[in-house]
């Protein structure tokens, strides 16, 4: 191999005091290095330090007189307070995060000067600021109660020795505890102290339900319990701090993650975390890691990254993130490409071109932006090795000690998840007690095996919210399981009552079938008789209507016989007066006016017109007369009219009188003709008419005999009309009979298969009644144990909930003693 070597390259290194996960450094290298060791400030250089950062900020912000001066004191009590808490909270390997530096005390300090003036303007709201303030840095980090009584009989000390105070005259009487959060109105940002808890929970309460509102997926289900709403605004307090990074170290189910993120939430950050996957390995983490860091150093918006221990896939994670909180960065997180194109993106906003100068602004933003909030538990050693190898994570975070839920959060979680189940207030209030004293109760038992038999058993939340849904789960079930036996049971016996009821019923209604079948028999029968009697005088009004209908015919063909012959003469003579009518028609004016031109007309001309007003009735047969009726305009229609009303009616006596015209030699049709055209026209329908009327006369004999016949005939076909209608009637009401006789007889099948169904239900009643007669009795005693099992199954849940979440890890004695002194007496005092 080639050598290489080095050259004008000088090595300025760091180290810490061998211990707390630091290597000792051999003395070989060592020696090779010029070894500068920096000691541990004096008190009076740190009190200057701080006293001057308070000073400062009191009299910039131009805080009240009385409140400058405190400045010193301030400092002088945090720093004794210090020194104090270093020596009597020693770290153990139960406590391996009681470990204390000087950055704590500068939090205290960075913490004293977020507030204003406005809201801080008196010794006794700055001493309670400042006691707040130790109680979040020094307090949070407790991991019991005799612990945080211990600091605040420290703080109660330095408060009388350096601040001429006490507790009491701080704090007063009150037993809450002191709470300062920036976002107490939305419309002012100072940090200030609440009220009171109860408007503080209402403010957390509406911060959850915007943030349910706005967030994407299943929202947080989270009950805000007075704890849980203090350690929201300790999560908040921590993120809105420059550089400010989180460990909270707690138990499953704890809310440590869900808080975080309301906080989170409610400072306006956004929360990046990690979805661990198969293969994911530190390549998957960093490439998250480079998402996380460039977009809150190109933003001009925080962001919160929310590790867990639970995610840490590869021991390698834990020093990215140790790396992380302590310097700001990765080490060689970013490639050079990637670099180049961050540089790109707050060129204009680091206001230079410098390379180096852009990248140590884009790492300040990463480091100002991004808030490490690293949740540890509780159990196992990952919290003593890690905090033990990698002193960043407790030197730079502060820390929250997640205690054991108090009482009152127990029983606000539980009423919340119980109210499903729709108990009355008493009952729902009892319950969540049970739940309350279970846990605790199991927290003790877990306590004293551990003493007795050295065994333990980690008692988290995560338990607790598995009893209560378990238990919601089981009463639901056990309700639904029960409910249905007893709903089954208590049809059955309906069933049963009603099919005894049935039967009674069947009884009766066969009875009552029965005598219907009966009585329709016999309207059968009786409809069958008259059927058979209307059908017989049917046949003979049959015969009767055929005999008359003979007759009938044989009168009509002899009246049409006669009435025939008649009208056959009388149409011989009907064409010469139809001729004879049309000729008068086809006359004209000038032609009537040559027969009215005579004053003393030819015989044969007044002979014609004398015969016309003889056959019109007229008596005065003088030609002045006939040449007055020629003169009419409507002569010729009465010529028709005659012709078409009139030539029945013509009698012998006319005739007569009309022969002795007829008769003359001199009347001659030719001999009329060859005096006037008008007049032969005239004289020859006075023929045809005369000869109509002598056939008319000569038939009139044979019509009076048809007249006779057509008035016997139309009796006859009157009478057979009749017997007709009556034979019809009597058909109609025979089919009316036959219908109701098959209506009937339809009915009385109904009525005889309507008696064996009848007979058949009854039967299978009776004998269902009779089966089951013996499981009555019972199935009333199953269904009374049932409804007490069902009274009695809110408390035989809860123990049975109980025992299934926390008694697995318990031997049978302490099993044995939990159920019976325990949760049975819970429930019968519940």
């Amino acid at each position: 191999d080639t050598f290489k070597q080095i050259l004008e390259v000088q090595l300025v290194t760091a180290m810490g005091p061998p211990g707390g996960g630091r290597a000792e450094i051999t003395q070989r290298v060592q020696s090779k290095f010029n070894v500068i060791n920096f000691c541990f400030p004096s008190d009076t250089q740190v009190r200057r330090i701080f006293q001057s950062i308070l000073g400062h900020h009191f009299l910039s912000q131009e805080f009240e007189e009385d409140i400058r001066p405190l400045a010193e004191p301030l400092a002088i009590a945090t720093i004794n307070l210090y020194h104090k808490i270093g020596e009597v909270f020693r770290a153990t390997p139960a406590k391996a995060h009681y470990v204390f530096n000087l950055r704590d005390i500068s939090k205290v300090i960075q913490g004293i000067c977020q507030v204003d003036k406005y809201y801080c303007d008196t010794k006794e709201s700055l001493l309670k600021l400042w006691c707040h303030e130790i109680m979040r840095i020094f307090g949070d980090r407790m991991t019991n109660n005799n612990d945080k009584q211990e600091l605040i009989k420290m703080m109660s000390e330095r408060l009388e020795a350096e601040l001429q105070t006490t507790w009491k005259g701080v704090h007063g009487e009150t037993t809450e505890e002191t709470v300062f959060i920036d976002f107490f109105d939305e419309t002012n940002t100072a940090y200030q102290e609440i009220p009171d808890m109860k408007s503080l929970k209402e403010v957390v309460e509406g911060k959850l339900a915007k943030y349910n509102e706005l967030i994407r997926g299943a929202p947080m289900d989270i009950v805000l319990f007075n704890e849980a709403v203090i350690n929201t605004c300790k999560i908040n307090r921590i993120l809105k701090l420059s550089r400010g990074h989180a460990m909270l170290i707690g138990d499953g189910g704890s809310g440590r993650h869900s808080l975080t993120k309301l906080a989170a939430d409610i400072a306006g950050y956004k929360t990046f975390s990690i979805k661990i996957r198969k293969n994911y390995g530190l390549k998957d983490f960093r490439e998250d890691l480079k998402i996380f860091c460039e977009d809150v150093g190109t933003r001009k918006k925080p962001g919160v990254f929310l590790f867990s221990d639970n995610e840490i896939a590869m021991e390698s994670f834990v020093e990215d993130v140790n790396s992380l909180i302590s310097t700001g960065e990765v080490p060689n997180l970013f490639a050079k490409d990637k670099q180049m194109e961050i540089r790109e993106k707050v060129k204009k906003e680091a206001g230079s071109d410098n390379e180096d100068v852009i990248w140590n602004y884009f790492l300040n933003k990463v480091s100002s932006n991004l808030h490490v909030v690293f949740c540890m538990s509780k159990s196992g050693d990952n919290l003593r090795n890690y905090t033990r190898m990698y002193p960043g994570l407790v030197n730079n975070t502060t820390m929250i000690w997640f205690n054991q839920w108090p009482e009152e959060a127990l029983f606000e979680v539980a009423e919340r998840f119980i109210k499903e189940l729709e108990f009355e207030d008493k009952v729902q209030k009892a319950v969540a007690k049970f739940f309350s004293v279970a846990h605790t109760s199991v927290i003790e038992y877990s306590d004293r095996m551990w003493a007795e038999l050295k065994r333990l058993y980690y008692v988290t939340p995560t338990n607790y919210i598995e009893l209560v849904k378990g238990y919601v789960s089981l009463l639901q079930e056990k309700r639904d399981e029960i409910g249905f036996e007893i709903n089954k049971l208590a049809t059955g016996l309906k069933r049963l009552e009603e099919a005894q009821e049935k039967a009674e019923e069947l009884s009766k209604a066969l009875d009552v079938a029965h005598n219907d079948l009966t009585q329709k028999q016999k309207d059968c029968e009786d409809l069958m008789i008259r059927t058979t009697q209307s059908s017989r005088e049917a046949d003979e009004k049959k015969k009767e209507v055929e005999a008359k209908t003979i007759v009938v015919e044989k009168e009509k063909a002899e009246t049409q016989r006669l009435a025939d012959e008649a009208q056959a003469d009388l149409d011989k003579a009907m064409p010469a007066l139809l001729s004879a009518s049309e000729k008068i028609e086809k006359l004209t004016n000038k032609e009537f006016a040559e027969v009215r031109a005579y004053n003393k007309p030819p015989e044969q001309v007044e002979g014609v017109m004398a015969v016309i007003l003889i056959f019109m009735g007229h008596t005065d047969t003088t030609w002045p007369n006939a040449k007055r009726i020629l003169s009419e305009a409507n002569f010729v229609n009465k010529i028709k009219e005659f012709s078409r009303d009139q030539k029945d009616n013509i009698t012998t006596r006319t005739l007569n009188k009309v022969e002795k015209f007829t008769s003359m030699g001199t009347m001659g049709l030719g001999k009329v003709f060859n005096i006037s055209q008008a007049a032969g026209c005239l004289w020859e329908w006075c023929l045809a008419m005369e000869k109509y009327a002598k056939a008319f006369r000569d038939i009139e004999p044979r019509r009076i005999k048809v007249k006779t016949l057509e008035e016997k005939l139309k009796k006859s076909e009157e009478e057979l009309k009749h017997l007709q209608d009556s034979f019809l009637k009597l058909r109609q009401e025979i089919e009316d009979l036959n219908q109701q006789l098959a209506q009937a007889k339809a009915d009385m099948e109904k009525f005889n298969n309507d008696a064996i169904e009848l007979k058949s239900q009854l039967e299978t009643a009776e004998r269902l009644v009779y089966l089951l007669g013996s499981s009555k009795e019972n199935w009333h005693r199953r269904k009374k144990n049932l409804e007490e099992q069902f009274e009695n199954l809110i408390g035989d849940a809860l123990v049975s909930a109980a025992f299934l979440s926390y008694a697995g890890p318990f031997p049978a004695e302490y099993r044995k003693k939990l159920v019976g002194e325990v949760l049975m007496n819970q429930v019968k005092v519940a």
